[in-house]
């Protein structure tokens, strides 16, 4: 499992977790909480739409906005990470 650590979070990528997923996700852990991020084709980033709950524990919106931001500021190893555990 790779870790990012960066702006407050820890950004984490295990392609296993899921395995029928269909979009590779990130999970953000911030404060006592966690955002699940999907890692778009077109370099975007977006809220799991795969997970019922992306949003889970205690985080505030500010949070959820910073753990997106960063995700997209480390698009390209997030998924260098992602692909090399697969």
């Amino acid at each position: 499992m790779g870790t990012i650590r960066g702006q407050g979070l820890l950004l984490r990528v295990n392609p296993r977790d899921h395995p029928r997923a269909q979009i590779p996700h990130v999970h953000a852990w911030i404060g006592s909480g966690e955002v699940v991020i999907e890692l778009m084709p077109d370099r975007s980033v977006r809220l799991s739409e795969q997970h019922p709950l992306p949003v889970r524990g205690d985080v505030k919106r500010s949070d959820v906005k910073k753990a997106l931001v960063e995700a997209a500021r480390c698009y390209d190893v997030l998924m260098a990470e992602y692909e090399r555990q697969l």
